[in-house]
């Protein structure tokens, strides 16, 4: 075997020792360069890592090649990003190890007290890399090894370990960093994500992560430069009341919008928990029911389409609008949303608290007609807006009626009670078709005439 040869590579770097006045001085000190030595690994012992071949990296150490040799790793996200861009260079062999999550090599490279913090061209070390490249494994060893966590680098963008590390959803990685001082604050240009608002965004992140960040010093008041959610927002989304208590303990504005006008207090009525634990307390601390974002979608809105029967009452009993009807999503309201989402006790419920059947949404489409043509409504829906006055002849933007619409859906019994409350079977839609064209149209293609028999009596 060729004997591997070490080679020395000098860089040069200025250090400019600040100027410095003493009383009994005059002279000031000049500038000195200090040489920082790097050992190149010879490209066998980088082959040998890549291919995870424990038994010649051994070898080589044997014979006497660095533990902290350098050499040519991988540029940040799979390619060169500019001509600035140095990332692949200078990467040590645990670093090469750790990106090729080859852990026996990695331990035998600890074992030989390779140097854990050292950075590449990149300033990215080590820890950086194995959380930046998705390996959970290789960060725990690494912080068992005193890792540093507070000079370990970060993306272009700011994103920093910790960060990859709750992008990742690695809750025992980002426990042991933030407990060993890792930096709270930093945040992502491309994701707008501070690290809180990287930690509420994970589903699996676990609420004492959460809570660890905000008591760690992270700033609850900072926003997502992107689309401007808070860290109360999405404190509510996660129903997290302790966090959402933590939060507006620092005086935090409870009722700022995101980039769609969404309130703290809409996220809390749209999450998937069915209690009001959240709920109260924000509108305690001054949360208005009624604010709506650009879209129209409030609270009640947002409750309704929850599905959540103790959210919907509860913000109706603290003044909601009921009728409110949205500017965006075809102008839905509260009872539009209910009867889409086939849910007949939230219909009587906003019914009886003085919902209007008779609303239409912006193609011109009412409620009933919403009802008819939802998949998740049923005829029950359909009866319950009848007996409360709905127009059973009331067509949208297409002309397009009730009756029409039931005949074109084989809905029989649905048509039956439309002509019994009194639907007209003629008219002509936008097409210049009638309900009976519709009821022909649905025999034709299943063979079932019953429709239009009853439209022919």
């Amino acid at each position: 075997m060729k004997t591997i040869a070490n080679y020395l590579v000098v860089l040069s770097l200025a250090c400019l020792l600040w100027q410095c006045k003493s009383e009994n001085k005059e002279d000031n000190k000049e500038e000195v360069k200090a040489e920082i030595a790097f050992e190149i690994a010879s490209d066998q012992m980088i082959d040998a890592i890549v291919k995870d071949n424990l038994k010649k990296v051994t070898l080589y150490l044997d014979q006497g090649e660095s533990v902290d040799g350098r050499g040519k790793g991988y540029w940040r996200g799979g390619r060169q990003k500019g001509a600035n861009d140095k990332s692949d260079q200078d990467w040590t062999l645990l670093m090469i190890a750790v990106y090729n999550n080859n852990a026996d090599i990695v331990q035998l490279l600890l074992d030989r007290k390779a140097a854990v913090n050292l950075v590449n061209a990149a300033e990215h070390s080590a820890l950086f890399i194995a959380c930046a490249n998705r390996s959970e494994e290789m960060a725990l060893l690494l912080l068992k090894n005193n890792a540093d966590v507070k000079n370990s680098g970060s993306d272009i963008s700011g994103m920093s370990a910790l960060q990859w590390a709750l992008a990742y959803e690695w809750n025992e990685v980002a426990l042991k960093m933030i407990r060993l001082g890792a930096n709270v604050n930093s945040s992502s240009s491309e994701t707008g994500h501070t690290v809180l608002l990287e930690a509420m965004s994970g589903d699996s992140i676990h609420d004492e992560v959460v809570h660890l960040i905000i008591d760690s010093g992270a700033a609850v008041n900072k926003v997502n430069s992107k689309y401007k959610t808070t860290p109360l927002m999405l404190a509510c989304q996660r129903n997290d009341i302790v966090s959402v208590k933590k939060i507006i303990a620092q005086k935090v504005d409870v009722n700022v919008e995101d980039e769609n006008g969404s309130t703290a207090l809409c996220y809390a009525s749209r999450n998937d928990a069915d209690d009001l634990i959240v709920l109260k307390f924000l509108v305690a601390n001054g949360a208005n029911v009624n604010i709506k974002n650009s879209y129209g979608r409030n609270a009640l809105i947002e409750a309704v389409s929850s599905k959540s029967i103790k959210k919907a009452k509860y913000l109706i009993d603290k003044g909601a609008e009921i009728n409110r009807k949205s500017d965006g999503f075809g102008g839905v309201n509260a009872i539009g949303d209910a009867v889409s989402n086939g849910d007949l006790e939230m219909v009587k419920l906003l019914i009886e608290n003085g919902a209007d059947v008779t609303s239409e949404s912006s193609n011109g489409e009412t409620v009933l007609l919403r009802a008819i043509v939802s998949e998740g409504s049923s005829e029950p829906i359909i009866r319950l807006l009848i007996a409360n006055n709905a127009d059973v002849n009331s067509a949208n933007n297409d002309k397009h009626t009730p009756l029409m619409k039931a005949a074109q859906y084989n809905m029989y019994s649905v048509c039956k009670l439309l002509l019994q409350a009194g639907a007209v079977k003629e008219g002509k839609d936008f097409f210049g078709k009638t309900a009976k064209d519709y009821a022909e149209e649905t025999a034709s293609r299943t063979g079932d005439n019953a429709i239009l028999s009853l439209l022919n009596n």
